[in-house]
């Protein structure tokens, strides 16, 4: 799975895919703001491949990194990186 999902993050596809996210939604952080080092994070596998907008959530580099180191918080804050944001449908 793992070798699939880094073919897959470097395909054409998946950069026309985050293009598209980000000129819909901007692409800013979830969390911070910031629009520097923005990746685009998959919140659930279950549609990997064919992701819907709310399966996805911009994360700068920092808080992206965070998300994968802690599991679901960020450390000392009551930030949760996977919520919804209200204009992601």
């Amino acid at each position: 799975m793992k070798e699939n999902h880094r073919e897959y993050l470097a395909s054409d596809w998946w950069k026309q895919r985050k293009n598209d996210f980000f000129n819909k939604f901007g692409r800013s952080c979830t969390v911070c703001g910031s629009s520097l080092c923005v990746d685009l994070h998959h919140k659930n596998y279950f549609y990997l491949y064919r992701e819907f907008d709310k399966d996805l959530v911009p994360l700068c580099h920092i808080h992206h990194e965070a998300f994968h180191k802690s599991g679901f918080k960020i450390e000392d804050t009551d930030i949760w990186v996977i919520k919804e944001r209200e204009k992601i449908t």
